[in-house]
């Protein structure tokens, strides 16, 4: 078997695997995304804690965004 890697838009990824499939020839399609290369992994217990984290500062009004962090270092 040989690899052979195509890279093609998201927009014209449907034409793409359309005219692949209807090629007729043996393939195996494996699809990756260039994005999803730079994730961690992460187990569900993990995600959870993070969401509820997340949750608990906005609660507590903890949410640190741009403007904050310019207004907290121009009071230094």
């Amino acid at each position: 078997m040989v690899s052979i890697i195509v890279e093609t838009p998201p927009e014209q990824l449907s034409a793409v695997l359309a005219l692949l499939e209807n090629s007729g020839l043996e393939l195996r399609i494996i699809m990756e995304d260039e994005a999803d290369k730079n994730l961690r992994p992460m187990t569900s217990i993990d995600f959870y804690k993070r969401i509820n984290a997340a949750n608990k500062a906005e609660i507590d009004g903890e949410l640190v965004n741009h403007p904050t962090v310019v207004q907290e270092v121009a009071s230094w």
